[in-house]
């Protein structure tokens, strides 16, 4: 497990566990709109190695 991963709080946990409603979306970018309503801050990818500028 990485050191920087943080544990899922109860929120996230019960954020997980509702279902999505995908039926309204005509496209897969519509998706991105979706998660991060529904998921946040959550972070999704962690690459070690981008750099920041």
């Amino acid at each position: 497990m990485n050191s920087t991963a943080s544990p899922m709080t109860d929120r996230d946990r019960a954020n997980l566990s509702r279902p999505i409603d995908y039926t309204s979306i005509r496209s897969v970018p519509e998706i991105w709109a979706i998660a991060q309503q529904k998921f946040g801050q959550i972070v999704a990818l962690h690459d070690p190695h981008h750099c920041r500028i």
